[in-house]
C-alpha cells in the first residue's frame, strides 16, 4: 500500500511539474537563449556541439543522448542539424525529435509553434536566418514529461551566424519547456 501511495505521490509530482496542457497550469517560464556550438566535424570532441532545448544549454555529443538535436556545418557554410536519433541508438534512451522550417517567417514574429507535420528524426540543413522549430518528444526513459499526455517540448531556433574559421555556430532558441504547451511568448505560458 506504501509503494503505491509513494507512485501516486510521484506521478502528480511529474504532472505538477510539467503540466498536461489542459488539466494543468504551466509552471515554467519561457525565455529566451542566445548560444553557441561548434560544428560536430572539425573540432575537439570536448566541444559543445549539441543542444539541450529543455535544458537551454549547449552539451557535447556522445552516446548519452543528453542532447535533442547536433549541429555541423557542411562545405557551403550552412549549418547541418541532426536529431539525436541519428547519432545516438534508441537503446540509450534517444527521444524522438521533429522540425519544421518556416524560411518566411522570422523568428520574433513567431509567437508559437505550428501545429502539422514535423519531420522525424531526419537530418535538416539550415541556412542563416531560417527558422525552425523543435519538436522533442520526451517520454520514455527521459524523466521530463514522464507519463504525461502531452509529452512534447517546443523550441523555435534561428543560425544567427556562422564563424567557418573556428566552426562555431551562433544561434538564438526560446524553449517552452512546459510538456505539451506551444507558446513562444516570455513569461509563463497559458497554451
Amino acid at each position: 500500500m506504501l509503494r503505491r501511495l509513494s507512485l501516486v505521490a510521484l506521478a502528480l509530482t511529474a504532472l505538477t511539474a510539467c503540466g498536461d496542457n489542459g488539466a494543468l497550469t504551466a509552471s515554467i517560464l519561457v525565455a529566451p537563449d542566445t548560444l553557441v556550438a561548434y560544428a560536430l566535424t572539425g573540432t575537439p570532441s570536448s566541444y559543445p556541439s549539441g543542444l539541450s532545448t529543455v535544458g537551454r544549454t549547449v552539451v557535447h555529443v556522445d552516446g548519452s543522448a543528453s542532447f535533442d538535436v547536433a549541429f555541423d556545418i557542411n562545405s557551403a557554410g550552412n549549418v547541418v542539424v541532426y536529431p539525436v536519433r541519428v547519432l545516438v541508438s534508441l537503446e540509450a534512451g534517444a527521444p524522438s525529435v521533429g522540425f519544421q522550417t518556416l524560411p518566411l517567417i522570422a523568428f520574433d514574429s513567431l509567437t508559437q509553434a505550428p501545429t502539422g507535420y514535423y519531420r522525424p528524426d531526419t537530418t535538416m540543413t539550415v541556412s542563416i536566418g531560417e527558422t525552425f522549430v523543435i519538436l522533442a518528444n520526451r517520454n520514455g526513459g527521459s524523466t521530463t514529461c514522464y507519463a504525461i499526455a502531452t509529452p512534447q517540448i517546443y523550441s523555435k531556433v534561428v543560425i544567427d551566424s556562422v564563424n567557418l574559421g573556428n566552426r562555431s555556430i551562433h544561434f538564438r532558441q526560446v524553449v517552452d519547456p512546459n510538456c505539451g504547451y506551444r507558446s513562444f511568448i516570455y513569461g509563463l505560458p497559458t497554451s
